[in-house]
């Protein structure tokens, strides 16, 4: 072929793969506006009818509010472990949700629309982390199984997944964590800090969750170390004889998750030392006390 006609092949080509990418720019664009516009409608409509939280939604707004006070949460909500394990009194796993909302409540000077704009923008970045990440996994395919599980779970629950319950937070953000798990066992290192923020998240916020988080987590843990041994001939986090880069050690992605981890459960870490029994051995508790009504691991109960 003469360099004429490689000439014209590629101007020919040129035009059909950025309409290629114009027609997956213009899905994704339509599928996040689907699937965020009734979060914006539910929301809207809760503030419309004068939502005030009540029951264990007040006991979280009362977290949120002690975060900038001189007594931060140290514990998760608490939860029904006492009728599964009696005389075992634990709280889900961590107090980040608490954390999380603390700022917006703040910024509206404590009226209760503020824990429903923290728990909107808490779910529109799990719906984008999760669309994000798939689409990076598995392009086009990746980002239209995503909008289907994400767009069943919003059928399924409704407003619920804008309100503060622990129970509702968690759905739509392990959806985040299984996309930004996949990319990582793709090997897309950059999700990494990501993901360490949204399965703590999840994880801390209900019980029931935590030991879904655990069992990815480790899975990713040991692929990841298997690969850094490969590639390197050491045990992270030395950098052997094969080095892969050369960026400053603060901008590496595992120290960067080091660091992120070390800031999520850094109250669950004071819990764990200042307090006797903690939290932690509550759970240890309540997973190993034999009780008729539990099942599996004990957590039947915890429901909020």
């Amino acid at each position: 072929m003469t360099d004429v006609g490689v000439r014209s092949e590629s101007r020919i080509r040129l035009p059909s793969s950025m309409a290629g990418r114009s027609v997956r720019a213009s899905v994704a664009w339509i599928v996040t506006v689907m699937l965020v516009l009734p979060l914006f409608w539910w929301t809207a409509s809760l503030i419309a009818r004068g939502w005030i939280p009540q029951g264990d939604q007040a006991l979280i707004a009362i977290g949120s509010h002690d975060v900038f006070s001189t007594h931060p949460p140290l514990l998760g909500m608490r939860s029904t472990s006492s009728l599964t394990a009696p005389g075992v009194y634990a709280h889900h796993p961590g107090p980040l949700q608490f954390y999380v909302l603390a700022l917006p409540y703040l910024l509206t000077a404590y009226h209760p629309f503020g824990i429903l704009l923290g728990c909107l923008a808490t779910t529109l970045a799990f719906v984008a982390l999760a669309l994000h990440s798939a689409h990076r996994a598995a392009a086009l395919p990746g980002l239209l199984v995503a909008t289907g599980v994400i767009a069943v779970l919003e059928l399924q629950f409704g407003e619920e997944l804008v309100l503060p319950l622990n129970m509702w937070p968690p759905i739509i953000g392990l959806v985040a964590v299984q996309m930004l798990g996949w990319r990582l066992f793709l090997g897309q290192l950059s999700a990494l800090p990501w993901y360490a923020v949204c399965a703590s998240y999840v994880a801390q916020v209900h019980i029931e969750f935590a030991p879904v988080v655990g069992l990815l987590t480790v899975a990713l843990l040991l692929t990841g170390l298997v690969r850094w041994r490969r590639r390197r001939g050491a045990f992270w986090p030395l950098p052997g004889f094969r080095r892969q880069s050369e960026a400053p050690r603060w901008r590496r992605h595992g120290w960067v998750t080091s660091a992120l981890v070390l800031v999520c459960w850094f109250p669950v870490l004071v819990d764990l030392v200042k307090d006797s029994p903690s939290n932690a051995t509550e759970l240890l508790r309540m997973a190993t006390t034999p009780s008729p009504k539990s099942v599996g691991l004990g957590f039947r109960g915890c429901t909020s």
